[in-house]
């Protein structure tokens, strides 16, 4: 495949060079001729050869190449309908746009997407395709100088004018993976970096990945592609390609069950499914217990027929121990924000694992060992790095830490995370994962006094709210799209605190926020009309006007009115009803509980 791929590359090129050539005028043309070479372009594709090889869940102990386990039917969007899909896309031009959004949950494959589109385009030969990582980027740095930095590092000697001329000449693509692998803190600068890039260079081409609400919602550049679930045909078809044709058993297992049909709608939740069931004929009952019979399985799959022999571990450690290890060990490296570390961090993070469940620390670097060679949730990533074998395995194990642990470990983590919104980025999946293994906690310690937070409720139940706070609820990024007259068209609403833990709130106060503007077509009407050139010029688009809502509001003073408009909203509102009712119904769950107690 390495060889076919170079061979296609190295007989191609020529016409992407020859292009770029017949863009460049002045002084700058003798320097691309310099740097913009078929040798420097055939080295480049060579450094992304790398995403051709894989490990799987199914097969964790063997590299596969991509192509022989890639199910292009897992590359299937939503359209605005969502009952509607397209796809599936193989290319970058299927998508009709030059700034391209992947949104999608856990475990939808959308790396192995990216990871595919890239080597695809290498040998389609239309552009030069670069692949990059972002949980890779120093965020001390900036997005262009770490781009610049890997364009050298692949074999082009690039400067900071040189990128600028090649951004222009709709050659360059980048493959930008993990928006939300980047630190919290980071994500709204890089944001911001991104939109100005695509701004200043419109003909630059950038396909990145994310989960939802991770910060890019507010973006009117970037065009957003959903991820669709796979439905039952797809299913049976993922199962049928990773399985070689061996998986009647397992498509017949699906078939028998639309609780699994449901669940398993994710290429990751559907091969999890295929090897616990081929190992263990387990058909789970919720999603948690499709990841707690993940380590049991991994720890015996060397020996599937033979479950109750275990396999000889260097850290002697039983089977309880380990897995209660495991979870300390994600836990930890989860609160850093770390899926992928370096031996010395993991050697840490083991140390004070083995030491909170009371065992000799002189056996880490053969826990290390049986944590990487036996069960493969982590695995070596480099010659001194370790990363999770998908991130979801570290955000529930952390779960199940917390599930267990003492009543005061438990409070703090949910207490810290109310009103948090960045902390609640980090820890999004493993407060899904604690809404089934831990929900009454959950609800009471974080659900509820989140939904109170969040409205800002005074001692009577009504809310108080300001327009500063109103403005981190709604992003201080979003921005309307208007026609002249007044007339909204759309909003494009920035991820906020809210939009990623209380949907049916912040659909309320958007719903509210929409309607106040609507409104107000006059004074906005009036707003346009009264702008000077320059900001004239700069709102509008071929659509409509895009202002910034805030600016908006702010500059024909309607503030105070617009507070009070979504307050009397969310009076009597269907989540402020559910909040009472949810309270209500925890107290006497309590009630309950303090009676069961009572042995007096």
């Amino acid at each position: 495949m390495i060889e076919s791929i170079t061979k296609i590359a190295g007989s191609t090129l020529d016409k992407i060079v020859t292009d770029i050539y017949g863009t460049a005028k002045g002084h700058i043309s003798s320097e691309i001729k310099k740097v913009i070479t078929v040798h420097n372009l055939e080295k480049v594709a060579q450094k992304n050869l790398y995403l051709e090889n894989v490990k799987t869940f199914y097969d964790p102990d063997h590299i596969v190449k991509i192509h022989d386990i890639y199910y292009p039917g897992s590359a299937v969007f939503l359209t605005e309908k969502s009952e509607n899909v397209i796809g599936p896309y193989g290319y970058s031009g299927s998508f009709g746009c030059n700034q391209v959004l992947i949104e999608g949950g856990p475990g939808q494959g959308k790396t192995l997407f990216m990871r595919k589109l890239c080597l695809s385009e290498i040998k389609a030969k239309r552009y030069i395709p670069v692949f990059f990582e972002l949980r890779d980027m120093d965020c001390k740095s900036t997005l262009k100088k770490s781009l610049i930095g890997l364009l050298n590092e692949y074999g082009l000697p690039v400067t900071n004018e040189i990128f600028d001329f090649l951004v222009t000449t709709d050659k360059m693509l980048f493959l930008l993976d993990g928006f939300d692998e980047l630190p919290p803190t980071s994500r709204p600068k890089v944001a911001k970096e991104l939109e100005k890039l695509v701004h200043k260079f419109p003909n630059l081409r950038i396909i990145m990945s994310s989960r939802p609400d991770a910060g890019m919602g507010g973006s009117i550049y970037f065009r957003s592609f959903k991820l669709a679930p796979l439905n039952p045909k797809r299913q049976d078809e993922f199962v049928d390609h990773i399985m070689k044709g061996d998986g009647s058993d397992i498509i017949k297992a699906l078939s028998a069950s639309k609780y699994i049909r449901d669940v398993t709608t994710s290429p990751l939740l559907l091969a999890l499914f295929t090897v616990t069931y081929k190992a263990r004929q387990f058909r789970p009952d919720d999603l948690a217990q499709f990841y707690s019979i993940i380590f049991p399985t991994m720890l015996y799959r060397h020996d599937r027929r033979k479950l109750g022999y275990e396999r000889q571990r260097r850290s002697m450690l039983g089977d309880f121990q380990f897995e209660k290890v495991f979870e300390v060990i994600c836990f930890l490296s989860l609160k850093k924000n770390m899926t992928r570390f370096n031996t010395k961090d993991f050697k840490l993070f083991a140390s004070k694992a083995l030491h909170s469940e009371d065992i000799d620390q002189d056996r880490v670097d053969a826990l290390i060992e049986d944590i990487n060679l036996i069960t493969s949730l982590i695995i070596k990533d480099g010659y001194d790095h370790y990363a999770f074998s998908h991130k979801t395995i570290q955000e529930y194990f952390s779960a199940e830490y917390l599930r267990r642990s003492e009543q005061n470990i438990r409070k703090s983590f949910y207490s810290h995370l109310v009103g948090n919104y960045k902390a609640v980025q980090v820890w999004q999946s493993t407060l899904n994962f604690l809404s089934i293994i831990d929900r009454k906690n959950y609800l009471m310690e974080f659900v509820v006094p989140s939904r109170k937070s969040l409205a800002k409720l005074d001692v009577h139940g009504n809310p108080k709210l300001t327009f500063n706070y109103l403005e981190t609820l709604y992003s201080k990024v979003s921005k309307v799209m208007v026609r002249e007259d007044g007339t909204i068209e759309d909003v494009f609403w920035g991820d906020s605190f809210a939009s990623a833990i209380a949907r049916p709130f912040i659909n309320t106060v958007r719903g509210a926020i929409k309607g106040f503007l609507k409104s107000k077509s006059n004074e906005v009407a009036h707003y346009i009309s009264f702008l000077d050139v320059k900001a004239y010029e700069s709102a509008c688009t071929e659509d409509g006007f895009v202002i910034n809502l805030s600016k908006l509001i702010s500059e024909l003073h309607m503030k105070k009115e617009l507070v009070s408009f979504v307050s009397d909203s969310l009076v009597g509102s269907m989540f402020m009803q559910r909040t009472v009712e949810m309270e209500d119904t925890l107290k006497e769950i309590e009630n309950i509980t303090l009676e069961m107690a009572d042995f007096g």
